[in-house]
Formats: structure tokens, sequence, C-alpha cells
């Protein structure tokens, strides 16, 4: 198992932008996907709302993940070994439940890489370690920042530099993820299904406000509108 993951980390490390674009490409011909390449691709999600054109630097870091329901000693034993020799690899178990009312529920455990949480919770880096979850803190300074009035307008940038003033660490991208997530009719709100809340309208590109839902109607998970 150890053997098979290092062999595609190590195929995977070799290929260029070429290379992933057409692995992207047969992709979507296989699911029958709209034609697009993988920067566009790319730029939709995590970057729909930039009239500037990102600089992308793809594959310069691989991380492995062992995942099934029972890992034995032995492959726990090896990736431990590996990452002291800073490999980045990950072992985690999952169960599977089923509820009375037939709803699937998957807990997972991870048993390799577990450092890295108590890192998070020793504040040794600049990952995420506030008690509040950064859906409220954005949440929270789009109010600030309107006074909760639905008419007004903000972009952004207006969120990224208020939330920075009270949390330095926390990161831009995942500002802009967190907007586009919670904004009903955003055309890239289909790319983060988990998790949405229906807080924010836009009616131009990178201009938000807040979300009325008895004047700007009912919009579903993938940025539709159903009434």
């Amino acid at each position: 198992m150890v053997a098979q993951i290092l062999e595609y980390a190590s195929w995977a490390s070799n290929l260029n932008y070429e290379d992933l674009n057409d692995i992207f490409s047969k992709y979507c011909e296989k699911r029958n996907c709209e034609k697009i390449s993988l920067k566009d691709e790319f730029k939709s999600i995590f970057y729909p709302d930039d009239d500037e054109e990102p600089i992308f630097d793809f594959n310069k870091k691989q991380r492995m993940f062992i995942i099934a329901e029972e890992i034995p000693t032995v492959i726990v034993q090896v990736a431990q070994y590996l990452r002291e020799y800073k490999f980045d690899i990950f072992c985690i178990k999952y169960t599977v439940h089923k509820t009375e009312q037939n709803e699937i529920i998957v807990s997972i455990e991870r048993i390799v890489g577990n450092e890295e949480i108590l890192t998070r919770i020793t504040g040794n880096d600049n990952r995420w370690n506030e008690d509040i979850k950064i859906k409220d803190v954005v949440y929270k300074t789009v109010q600030s920042i309107t006074n909760n009035d639905y008419s007004k307008i903000f972009s952004p940038v207006d969120v990224i530099n208020e939330s920075k003033e009270k949390y330095p660490n926390i990161k831009k991208n995942t500002i802009r993820c967190q907007l586009i997530q919670d904004c009903v009719n955003h055309n890239s709100r289909k790319h983060y299904p988990s998790g949405q809340r229906d807080y924010y309208y836009t009616e131009e590109k990178g201009k938000y406000r807040l979300y009325n839902s008895s004047t700007d109607g009912k919009w579903d998970k993938y940025g539709k509108k159903i009434s």
C-alpha cells in the first residue's frame, strides 16, 4: 500500500502544467463537462471575481493520503517513519454508519498526521485556531461594513481589509471562497455545496450586498434561481 502511493507520488511529481491540463481535459470529456482549461477552471473556483489574471504555480507539492476502513499497524509505522523524513503522508481511517432514517454518516479519524492538528492548537503556525468560525467572522465583518443595510455594496477587498485588522492570520482566499459559498446567486457557488448559508447577493462581478429573501427570490446550492 505504501509502495503504491509512493509510486503514484513519484509519477505525479514529474507532471508539468500541460500534462495536468491534458488529464483535466480527458476528465471533462468523460463527464461531458464544458471544455475549459485547467487554469480557467481553477480561476473560476478560487478567483472568479478578480479582473487580473492570478499567477498559477501548479504541482509544487504532493500530499499522500492512505484512506481505508482498516489500516494495518505496519502501514501506520511506515507512514510515521516517512513523515520523519519530511514525506507529506497521512493515514485516515473511516467508518460508515447508517441511521434509522437510512441516512449515511461517515466518521473519520486521522491515524497519521495528528501532529499538524497539535500545531494548530499550540499556535505554532499561521493556521486558523480561533474560537470563532471563519464563516462567522466574514458574516460579522459584512454586517459591520454594511450596518445591516441591504442596499450597501461591498467588495471582497473590503471584507479582507477589515477582517485582517482583528484576525491578521486569516487568509485572503479563504475569505473570497466564503463569500462565494454563501452568495445565493454566484455562478461559482456550485463548487462549495457543503455548509452553505444564504447571506449575500451579487449583481455584478466582485460586488456584493446582503441577501434579502423577500426581494431576491429563492436560490439553490448551485446558484440557480428556483422561485
